[in-house]
């Protein structure tokens, strides 16, 4: 048996490697199951930051705009098409700067900082800007907002248009020889994966015989149910999905692709029974201690920057949990779990032995102050050498004392939720935290080196534009004084959070979905409206100058 694990983050420079498919990897490597990894986002833009891809955009676009030229009626795709090749067109001397620097510029792109959160380089975006072309709705260094109604899936997954993954596809699937794999794991970790994941079904499913197509991942755990509302996916995108922690599942699912197993014993499956009817299995998810820790043998590390980043996860859902916009912690709010001090620095001193890496990311909601404290002890004891980021719940427990030992440990960065200044709307967040001492915090994490990262929340359910203003004057006061790099996001009604459980406690009503497979809501209630919303948040990021976001 021969199977193929895959993860479709796209739309993000891919500086570092999504944990689910290390993690997926080596819960099969040790149930000694053939398989292998890809992580198609680095595939795609491996193949497009060449100079022979980039000619040749060039010249399909120069050839495209010579038949655009002779039509007289356009539609509204065309019109856009026709402006995207008449920008490149026009501008043949940055054409030539790119194609007479592209070494110079990848290079510096493979060898880039990365771990600071900074994003893709200038130079690689005007790459990108042509290579994209004309499939610039999704592209990544474009911001939009993706549409996530079936019918507009479907049609992305099923043209060529506008799809640059479905052209990727085209021209070097058979390199992938699908057909080889009894199953290919798909996991999708965000809303617009959906899009990717699709377009990679179909294609699987139309150029093999018998390979099935199973997708998972946290969207599919947050989104299955509506999943299930469009029977036809499971015949022409996918064969199955499975529902929460693929640990243990995708192992079952092994098991049941060898005819070892029935369908009713793999965690979560969503299936067909006999009669055709979609069906649920109930989710068991792996208990933290058990999880083997992240195996890179098979994912090509080539693919990456230098510097690249590595993710590593020490727990499973959120010692708290109880924020009230929060759906981070779902499913695990009734079990939160962590690993003890020992088995997470092993992993940890695992990890740079074997790949030679020593840069990163801990994508815990949170690391609980007696574990943190013990593990930058057991890191600094063992001498290993590394940085590392992570995000923290503000608590009085960490002083200069505490900041300093974890920055000695390799402690680069944090980012801290801030959301607010008013306690008012903290307490109604319920957030949990001592409002008073988080400014305290802060300072004493920036004396002892440690980088701040905040992140706030304008337009909470009852909030006032006096409320929202407070915020803003405190961005304006201390920004580069306490924190070094802030995010504003606008309020969403998001599912399986506790305020859409209980919305007339927020004043909120009118409750709708946005599309088909969203997370987010429509929703109304009695106070700023979100025009202006959006005009503060504008003003704040414009007044501070805070072009890159954390």
């Amino acid at each position: 048996m021969k199977s193929l694990i895959t993860v479709l983050p796209f739309d993000i420079a891919p500086d570092s490697i999504p944990l689910a498919l290390p993690l997926l990897l080596a819960q099969m490597e040790k149930a000694k199951i053939n398989v292998k990894g890809i992580d198609f986002n680095a595939e795609l833009y491996n193949k497009i930051l060449t100079p022979k891809y980039f000619k040749e955009c060039i010249k399909n676009i120069k050839k495209e705009y010579e038949i655009l030229k002779t039509k007289t009626n356009f539609n509204e795709a065309e019109n856009q098409k026709k402006r995207i090749y008449e920008k490149i067109i026009n501008n043949p001397e940055k054409i030539k700067y790119l194609i007479n620097n592209f070494s110079r510029i990848k290079k510096e792109y493979l060898n880039k900082e990365i771990s600071l959160g900074t994003r893709i380089p200038k130079e690689i975006i005007e790459i990108l800007k042509v290579a994209f072309a004309p499939f610039s709705q999704f592209a990544p260094w474009k911001s939009f907002s993706y549409s996530y109604n079936y019918s507009e899936i479907v049609d992305f997954a099923d043209s060529k248009d506008n799809n640059i993954f479905y052209n990727f596809l085209l021209k070097y699937g058979h390199k992938y020889n699908f057909n080889q794999y009894d199953f290919v794991g798909v996991s999708l970790p965000f809303e617009n994966s959906i899009y990717y994941a699709f377009t990679l079904g179909k294609y699987i499913k139309e150029t093999t015989k018998n390979t099935k197509v199973v997708f998972g991942g946290a969207i599919i755990t947050r989104l299955w149910d509506d999943f299930i509302k469009f029977p036809q996916i499971f015949d022409k995108y996918c064969d199955n999905i499975i529902v929460g922690d693929g640990d243990k599942a995708i192992i079952e699912y092994s098991n049941y692709i060898k005819g070892k197993v029935s369908e009713k014993e793999v965690s979560g499956l969503v299936y067909r029974d006999s009669n055709g009817i979609l069906q649920k299995n109930p989710v068991d998810n792996i208990e933290i201690n058990s999880i083997m820790e992240p195996s890179y043998k098979k994912i090509n590390l080539k693919n990456y920057p230098k510097n690249v980043l590595l993710n590593i996860q020490f727990s499973r859902g959120c010692p708290w949990g109880k924020c009230a916009f929060c759906t981070f912690s779902y499913p695990y709010r009734t079990k939160f779990s962590i690993l003890d001090v020992k088995s997470a620095v092993d992993m940890l001193e695992n990890l740079v032995r074997k790949y030679k890496i020593k840069d990163f990311y801990i994508i815990d909601e949170t690391l609980t102050f007696r574990f943190f404290v013990d593990f930058a002890k057991e890191i600094i004891k063992r001498d290993i050498k590394i940085k590392y980021d992570c995000r923290l719940r503000f608590s009085n427990q960490y002083t200069y004392e505490i900041f300093n030992l974890l920055a000695q440990s390799g402690l680069r960065s944090i980012f801290w939720g801030y959301e607010a200044e008013s306690e008012r709307i903290l307490k109604i967040m319920n957030k949990g935290i001592d409002y008073k001492t988080r400014t305290d915090i802060l300072k004493n994490a920036k004396q002892a080196g440690i980088i701040n990262k905040l992140g706030f929340i304008f337009g909470f359910p009852g909030e006032t534009e006096n409320e929202i203003w407070q915020t803003i004057n405190f961005i304006k006061d201390n920004y580069k004084k306490i924190f070094d790099r802030f995010s504003i996001s606008i309020f969403s009604l998001e599912k399986n959070s506790y305020i859409i459980r209980e919305p007339e406690k927020y004043g909120i009503c009118n409750i709708s979905k946005k599309s088909d497979f969203s997370i987010g809501h429509y929703y109304s209630d009695n106070t700023i409206s979100r025009e202006r919303v959006y005009q503060l948040i504008d003003f704040c990021l414009k007044t501070t100058d805070e072009k890159t976001n954390t």
